[in-house]
């Protein structure tokens, strides 16, 4: 059933592809146009050949008349001339035969009537006399055969045949040199068909290489020059497409930034009241109401955090970024003494790993913190407790920051779902918004770093890293 689809949808896209429909446009008429012209170029050469072979049969046929009416017909099994004449084959395949008016052989070879062909020709020579043209076989040979009757009160008929053997080998050797070009210029109109084809859906290589360069609020009427008069229709709707688009999602963020702003008040106010109420003196349900409503209160507090953290540093976004040059080596080692402390509640065991010296980069100090902090957030929340996490800093080949965890390993199809917003791994038990990696993403992605995440080296778990460009190192901060 699957296999079946893909072939109805392979089948399908060819069928609405511009290429296979320009293809289909030029080739079948041209060769609709080379199978007429081959059939009418096998007819010519068939005709052209049998007619040459008829003159000159005729030419003997008539020769062989006058040689035949010179003769004393009471002398014809005696003469020499008659006997050189019906009895000896031509150095051109002629056979001769002449018969009394009961179609039996007087001299000659016993060449067939023209009743064992299945068509008979007329034709009229020069002194007005018909012959009949016909094809017959004779041992297995075709033949070609022209017949005269001669007289009136006994008459005798005439048969002069030549074999059609070289009138085939001649059609074959004109359709080979009528055909032979006609083949090659087949096949350099469909390498011209081809590159015209090619030549002409270039533009809309270029137009999808335009389509997917487009960033932020660019549009494609702003490139007008590099678009084909052909496509500008299509072009406009898409613009209109991106417009209506980036409406809707400045609408979406505004509201899911509105929304955010609104509730931190009351949430602050729950979770303020809550610590409050943790001070007085509750009963063990209580308690465990309470420890509920706070715990609630904390993922929210945090769900709200990365939803203004993801709309900031979003691709989309303006990106009002306070490029620096930073000591990258100090805010690894700050973000890991300030994370220590929770991983040591959770049971786990937290360390650093290699820290290069000195490591220096131009970045925004404030959204790289963000990124570390959403990255050894996640480590803590998904390792189970008693188990390792590490953080590295390493130079070379490229400066590079690595995460290590002892989560579930995530599966090779599962890596690069998992920085999609709002994505989780499916049967993910712990708690989360799905937007915390995507956080990573965007944030690395503002500084021209790249994140990959793959199996721990020595031990169960998973190890995110993020790389660097080479180019950003030992710049000049004044730059930015």
């Amino acid at each position: 059933m699957a296999e079946a689809f893909k072939r109805t949808t392979n089948a399908s896209d060819a069928d609405s592809s511009i290429r296979s429909r320009l293809y289909r446009a030029l080739i079948v008429p041209l060769l609709a146009l080379v199978v007429v012209d081959a059939f009418i170029g096998y007819e010519m050469a068939h005709r052209f050949a049998a007619q040459a072979y008829d003159e000159a049969l005729q030419l003997i046929a008539e020769d062989s008349l006058e040689q035949l009416q010179s003769l004393d017909r009471s002398t014809l099994l005696t003469d020499q001339r008659s006997l050189n004449l019906f009895t000896v084959q031509g150095r051109q395949g002629v056979l001769r035969a002449i018969f009394d008016d009961h179609n039996h052989l007087i001299l000659g070879a016993k060449i067939p009537s023209a009743e064992h062909a299945a068509l008979v020709t007329m034709v009229v020579d020069q002194a007005g006399r018909r012959w009949r043209i016909y094809n017959v076989s004779l041992e297995g040979q075709p033949i070609r055969v022209m017949q005269i009757t001669i007289g009136t009160a006994s008459p005798l008929t005439l048969r002069v045949a030549e074999d059609r053997t070289r009138s085939v080998e001649l059609e074959h050797l004109i359709h080979s040199l009528v055909l032979t070009p006609q083949l090659i210029l087949i096949a350099a109109l469909l390498w011209i068909i081809q590159q015209a084809v090619n030549h002409g859906l270039s533009p809309m290589r270029r137009l999808g290489a335009l389509i997917v360069s487009l960033k932020g609020e660019a549009r494609l009427h702003n490139l007008s020059r590099q678009i084909p008069a052909e496509a500008k229709p299509l072009v406009e709707a898409i613009d209109q497409l991106l417009d209506r688009l980036s409406a809707a999602k400045d609408l979406q963020d505004r509201f899911i930034a509105d929304a955010a702003h609104q509730l931190k008040t009351p949430l602050a106010a729950i979770i303020t009241y809550s610590e409050l109420l943790e001070r007085s003196q509750l009963n063990q349900e209580q308690r465990a109401s309470l420890a509920n409503l706070q715990a609630g209160s904390e993922r929210l507090s945090r769900m709200l955090k990365q939803l203004l953290a993801y709309l900031r540093n979003a691709p989309e976004s303006p990106r009002l970024l306070a490029m620096q040059e930073i000591n990258l080596s100090e805010l690894v080692q700050d973000a890991a003494l300030e994370w220590a402390p929770q991983a040591i509640t959770k049971g786990q065991d937290f360390g650093l790993g290699v820290i290069a010296a000195d490591q220096r980069v131009l970045a925004d100090a404030t959204r790289l913190r963000e990124m570390l902090d959403n990255l050894i957030d996640n480590a803590i929340r998904y390792s189970p407790q008693g188990s390792q996490i590490s953080l590295s800093l390493l130079a070379a080949p490229e400066c590079c920051i690595q995460v290590e965890d002892s989560a579930p390993e995530i599966q090779a199809s599962e890596r690069m779902r998992i920085f999609e917003r709002f994505y989780r791994i499916p049967g993910t038990r712990q708690q989360g918004s799905g937007l915390g990696l995507a956080i990573v993403r965007d944030i690395a992605a503002l500084h021209g770093a790249k994140v990959f995440v793959k199996p721990r080296a020595h031990a169960l778990g998973n190890c995110f890293e993020v790389v660097f460009p080479a180019q950003r190192k030992q710049k000049d901060a004044s730059l930015f």
